[in-house]
Parts: structure tokens; C-alpha cells; sequence
């Protein structure tokens, strides 16, 4: 389905300049009209911005923002580019002479952000089926959320089978890491990465990493409650770097480029199709974290950064709200997992509904608010309560402003035709209707009576003190509160 997806977007993709085109008429100036480096570099951008429209280099742009610069640093005979305003055509390219130091590392830069993007497509068929290499030793370490950014050399592999197939997995581990590093909101250099990205298919690659997780059939209907083997390790390893690469890229910093911001809101629209996925696969692994329980291997960490993933994906967006309320789980495999695992559900068909009940039912049961913070298992359910309170906020607050002439923006293809619509007022009635509001007070019951024990006294567990514990306790406090108040304001609530 992502396949086609691309497909189709591709019949309407637009040409664009190619660096080594770009690279190329540089020289060709330089040689054809004996002109010294720098004034090649000037010539080239002057004839490109006058073959895709805009102001030449040396005219004033039509907005009045400022003009490119071109700095000679004599010291190291370099030539660098620096727009203040850069044509959005022309934002993936790298404005420096290739034969430049400087030049020369910014193109090995993107030629290796493109390597990664290849390699991480070459893992997925024609049909979407995800093939990964053989599982490395279980020495492996977490590829999760501190993998970001990481070098190859952090990520420690033993006894493998085979050099190559070690080689493939740090690659493959890599290659997300890298990704999330070059894309992320506090990179100041991350406009010509995510336009690069956003014209390749890798975003859909990614979405079908989403599906690396051994899942359980339709037909079988079952939960696997051995304890988990190397490969499904490694799978969850997998799954929450992808999911954490993908944070990066969909988030947006309000310090960043506006023209990040739009991008990742482009790229925003372009998820939605798999956001029915999410759904399915954050329920599934919810159940199975009962299964497994708190032993050696948890698929909670895995949950935790779904969610995470989640409000990412939404906030923003307001055709990908519509779209994780209104996803599907199937019904038997509901059913059947419930009795099961004991699980508390609710009578909807809405799957995000479904699944954000259900998180928030059966973890609030098993949390123990004045617990310490250094206990992991209570810490790990308050954080995905925490979590879970916050993508339901997002999902019943309006915040798409984009334009609605913007594809994609305040609604998705309606906004196309000039029309904004907002979801908010559905979603929070969706949620009442399942009586999320008394799960909601609950947790705000539990989390403000422990925080009132703050007054110097010590608990049980000698908490209270603990400044970094309370503070993550008063980060859950205001999300619940937060979304208590967003269902609050609906009139029909």
C-alpha cells in the first residue's frame, strides 16, 4: 500500500536540480569563460535562479528579505555560500565550489545521507515485506531513544555468526541513527536533509520498518507469552530506533526554519496512511507488555515511544487526528487478547479510542503513585500514562493553522478546496462517551494526593525528596490535569 502511495505521488513529483548538475555548470563556467572560482560559484546561482523564476542574486527579491552572500575565506581557500533567503528549489543543494574543502565535506555529507536512505529502502520488497538481516548477539545494546546520534562504534556485538551479517546490522542500526540525527528540530543544518528526504520514498521504507515486530495473525488470535527469542529481541530493538528516527523527523521546534516547520508538516501529511498501522501495532505490543510483564525483555519501552511517535505524528496534522481516532483493530483479536490477559476494555469501534482506554485502564490499575522514582516498573507506567494523556489532548485540541490552500493543512484534502474543519469537539465527545473522564481522575486523584506529601516529611519510600522523581511526577500531574481540561471546556461534557 505505501508503494503505491509513492507511486502515485511521484506522477506529480517536479523535476529538480541535481548537484552533480549543479557541480557540473560550475566548471563548465569557470573553464568555457576563464572565470576565477568564486565568480563561477556567483555565475552558476545567477543562472539557475534565473532558469527556475526567481530574482537573480545581485537583485533585490521580491519580499525584501535579504540577499545571498558569497564570503571568500582566503585562509583556507574556501568558498561558502550563505543564504539568508534560499529558493526552496534550490534548498538541497550545497552552494559551495566542489573543489573546496568545505565543498567537497558538505558533498560527502549528503552523498552519505543518501547511502542511508538506500540502504534502509534496499531492506524492503516490492511487496513491502521488511527483510532484515540474521539477529546479531544478544549483547546488542538498546538501539532506542540513546542510539540517537550515537557512533556505529557505541553499539557493542559478540560471538556473530559472520563478519557480513555483524557489518549489515550496524548498518541497519547506523543508517536510523544517522537519520535522526541529520533530521532533528535542533539541527540548524537540517533544511537541505529533509528536503531531500521528503523526495525520496523513505518515509513510507519507515513506515514499513513499523511492521519488523513479529505480530500475531488474525487467524490465530493468540499472545506469545514465552519468554521473547533473539530475533523478536532484536525486532523491538529495530522498532523503537525506527520509532525514535521518526520522532525526529515529524517533530517541529518553534525555534527551527519556517521552512523546516512546513516540511515536516508536509511530511506530517504524507504518514496519515500509516497511522491505521500505528494504531494496531501500539495495542498489540500494549497486550503483549502484559504477557511478558517486567522481566528481562519488555515490550514497554517499545510502547512508550509509539505513543511518543503518536503525538508527533498528529499535532499539527489534523487529517492524521481523524485518522488514528478512526483506525481499526480487529474485533476478535480484541476479544480474544482481552480475555487473555485480563484486560479492561471499552465498546467502541473507534481503534484510537480503543487503544488509549485501554492503556490508560489497565496501567493506572497496577500504579503505585508513591512509588520511588528509582523503582523502573512504576516509573516506566507513569510515563506512559503521562504519554497517553498527552496524545489525547493533542487529538482533542485544534492546532492545524497551516493554510488551508496548504495541501494537506487543517484537514487534509479539504483544505485543498479552501475549506477548515476541526475535529476537536468529535474526538473529546468519542472519548467521553467510553467514560475516559473517571480513568483521567483517577490518576489526577493518585499523582496530586502523592505530590501533597510534599511538605518535608518522607514517605514510605524516602521519594519525596528525590528532585528529579518529583519533577517527573509534576510533568504526569500536568498532563492529566491538561487533558481533564481539554474534555472540560466541550460544552456537551
Amino acid at each position: 500500500f505505501f508503494f503505491l502511495q509513492f507511486n502515485q505521488r511521484n506522477q506529480t513529483k517536479t523535476m529538480t536540480i541535481s548537484q552533480d548538475l549543479f557541480d557540473e555548470t560550475i566548471l563548465e563556467n569557470e573553464e568555457c569563460f576563464d572565470l576565477p572560482p568564486l565568480e563561477a560559484l556567483r555565475e552558476t546561482i545567477d543562472q539557475f535562479c534565473q532558469q527556475l523564476g526567481h530574482s537573480p542574486r545581485q537583485q533585490q527579491v521580491v519580499n525584501g528579505g535579504d540577499l545571498p552572500t558569497i564570503d571568500d575565506d582566503e585562509n583556507n581557500d574556501d568558498v561558502v555560500m550563505t543564504l539568508q533567503s534560499i529558493p526552496g528549489d534550490m534548498a538541497h543543494l550545497t552552494l559551495t565550489h566542489p573543489s573546496t574543502p568545505h565543498g567537497q565535506l558538505e558533498r560527502e555529507n549528503r552523498m552519505n545521507f543518501r547511502n542511508w536512505l538506500s540502504l534502509l529502502d534496499d531492506c524492503v520488497g516490492v511487496d513491502g515485506v521488511v527483510t532484515l538481516p540474521s539477529p546479531p548477539s544478544p549483547t546488542l545494546t538498546s538501539l532506542a531513544a540513546d542510539a540517537v546520534g550515537a557512533e556505529s562504534e557505541d553499539v557493542t556485538i559478540a560471538n556473530n555468526t559472520t563478519a557480513s551479517r555483524t557489518e549489515n546490522n550496524d548498518k541497519i542500526a547506523e543508517a536510523l541513527a544517522q537519520l535522526a540525527t541529520k533530521l532533528q528540530s535542533n539541527n540548524q543544518d537540517a533544511l537541505p536533509y529533509l528536503i531531500i528526504f521528503q523526495q525520496s520514498s523513505s518515509i513510507y521504507t519507515l513506515m514499513s520498518f513499523l511492521t519488523t515486530i513479529i505480530q500475531p495473525t488474525d487467524n490465530e488470535h493468540t499472545i506469545n507469552k514465552n519468554a521473547p527469542t533473539k530475533e523478536e529481541v532484536y525486532k523491538l530493538q529495530i522498532l523503537r530506533q525506527t520509532a525514535n528516527t521518526l520522532i525526529s523527523i515529524l517533530s517541529s521546534s518553534s525555534k527551527e526554519n519556517v521552512k523546516c516547520t512546513a516540511l515536516r508538516g508536509d511530511i506530517r501529511d504524507l504518514f496519515i496512511v500509516g497511522l491505521n498501522r500505528l494504531v494496531g501495532l501500539l495495542f498489540r505490543l500494549f497486550v503483549t507488555t502484559t504477557s511478558f510483564g517486567d522481566g528481562a525483555v519488555s515490550p514497554k519501552n517499545v510502547v512508550l515511544d509509539l505513543l511518543k511517535l503518536s503525538i508527533s505524528a498528529v499535532r499539527g496534522c489534523e487529517g492524521g487526528k481523524v485518522a488514528f481516532v478512526q483506525s481499526t483493530i480487529d474485533d476478535s483479536f480484541v476479544k480474544v487478547a482481552a480475555k487473555n490477559n485480563n484486560l479492561t476494555l471499552c465498546n467502541t469501534k473507534r481503534g484510537g479510542v480503543q487503544v488509549l482506554f485501554t492503556i490508560l485502564s489497565n496501567t493506572t490499575l497496577k500504579v503505585g503513585y508513591n512509588s520511588s522514582w528509582d523503582d523502573e516498573s512504576a516509573a516506566m507506567n507513569m510515563m506512559i500514562i503521562e504519554a497517553t494523556c498527552q496524545l489525547l489532548t493533542t487529538l482533542c485540541r485544534y492546532d492545524d493553522f497551516r493554510t488551508p490552500s496548504t495541501a494537506g493543512g487543517a484537514g487534509g484534502a479539504a483544505a485543498a478546496g479552501g475549506v477548515s474543519t476541526s475535529s476537536a469537539h468529535d474526538h473529546a465527545m468519542e472519548f467521553h462517551r467510553v467514560g475516559v473522564e473517571s480513568l483521567l481522575v483517577k490518576v489526577a486523584d493518585g499523582i496530586l494526593n502523592d505530590l501533597l506529601l510534599v511538605d518535608g516529611e518522607d514517605t514510605d519510600d524516602g521519594d519525596v525528596n528525590d528532585e528529579e522523581g518529583l519533577a517527573k511526577k509534576e510533568l504526569l500531574a500536568a498532563a492529566v490535569l491538561t487533558a481533564l481540561r481539554v474534555l472540560a471546556v466541550n460544552d456537551e461534557i
